[in-house]
């Protein structure tokens, strides 16, 4: 059974629940309302995160909703702050996204109010006689992590003063009610349709025919979702391939990157998908050779480990499959079994 605990990163109320063992070492499952959920060592306390101030405490929480279950340390919380947030355009845009996420068109809806927030985020670091009822601000810790807003201040300034007075994106019904205006949908359909993106992913990993059982496991899950696989690797003129791969890189919905054999161009294809922020999936071979040679910047990303096996191969095609559907929603491609077989490399 859960544990009801205090959030170890922003200190909301949350759930603790044993999942596993790794590396002998027991770790919990940590589920809160702003954070999301992510993985902690028990016996590892993050000490060190309160000496990082509250804003960055914070900003490390929005961030920690968006990389989706990693296992947090110490040694993370050191490494990832200071954060640099997103503008106020681009919290307004996350604002705004959540609301019609929640909302159907045209319906109506409360939201909170500049004091509101600011009791709670008081009551959330116990520096309040405030009472608060834990079972009505959920939602409001959620919006407040997945737009990357600190307090009702700053709520009010990106709320009000930019995406209702500057942006029209809500129009006020009355008090604290409003609705989602045209405009707001019109920048919603911006947000979804990309149109400068394809129905794409980029296929980042060992280029070796040892590899290509492996690679055509992951361009089958990659068509399963309803996506182009993207491979590039020989067949350009010298000196050209770079410009192929960052090229093919910011025309991608999204990217797989494999890191059996630790290769660095791998590293390079990853990082620059998500300073894109497009989506990264990571997967590596479940070999202790390959997981040992992980380097410290990735190690604590969500991996799909993979055997290679029949039945591995399996489970890796659907989990990858899921992650897409799951992040992008089902794409639009679909292959006869001459244009799947087109994508596909021969099998040692």
């Amino acid at each position: 059974m859960p544990t009801e605990i205090r959030c170890y990163v922003c200190n909301s109320p949350a759930q603790e629940k044993f999942i596993a063992a790794e590396a002998g070492e027991p770790i919990s499952g940590i589920t809160c309302p702003r954070c999301g959920e992510y993985r902690i060592f028990d016996k590892e306390p993050l000490d060190n995160i309160e000496a990082k101030g509250r804003a960055q405490r914070l900003f490390f929480s929005s961030w920690l909703r968006e990389q989706g279950g990693i296992l947090v340390s110490a040694e993370l919380v050191d490494k990832t702050i200071p954060i640099t947030p997103p503008t106020v355009h681009e919290k307004a845009v996350r604002l705004l996204r959540w609301f019609t996420s929640k909302h159907p068109a045209g319906h109506h809806f409360k939201v909170p109010g500049e004091d509101q927030i600011n009791n709670i985020v008081r009551w959330q670091f116990e520096e309040s006689n405030v009472e608060i009822d834990p079972s009505g601000v959920g939602w409001i810790l959620e919006l407040l992590g997945e737009c990357w807003i600190n307090d009702g201040f700053e709520y009010y300034m990106v709320f009000n003063d930019y995406a209702v007075e500057e942006m029209k994106w809500f129009f006020q019904v009355k008090d604290q009610t409003y609705r989602i205006g045209p405009i707001g949908f019109i920048q919603i359909e911006k947000e979804r349709s990309h149109p400068d993106l394809e129905e794409m992913i980029f296929i980042a990993m060992w280029m070796n025919p040892k590899m290509n059982r492996a690679y055509n496991t992951f361009a089958n899950a990659v068509m399963d979702a309803g996506y182009k696989p993207l491979r590039v690797d020989t067949g350009h003129p010298e000196g050209t391939i770079d410009d192929a791969i960052i090229s093919g890189i910011r025309h991608a919905k999204g990217i797989v990157a494999d890191f059996t054999r630790r290769r660095g161009g791998v590293y390079f294809e990853a990082g620059f998908a998500l300073g894109l922020t497009r989506l990264v999936i990571y997967t590596c071979k479940d070999a202790k050779a390959d997981r040992d040679e992980l380097h410290f910047d990735v190690e604590h990303r969500p991996f799909i480990f993979w055997k290679d096996t029949n039945p591995g191969r399996l489970a890796l095609k659907r989990k990858i499959t899921e992650r897409i559907e799951a992040h992008l929603g089902k794409g639009h491609q679909s292959f006869t079994e001459t244009e799947r077989n087109g994508y596909l490399l021969p099998e040692e």
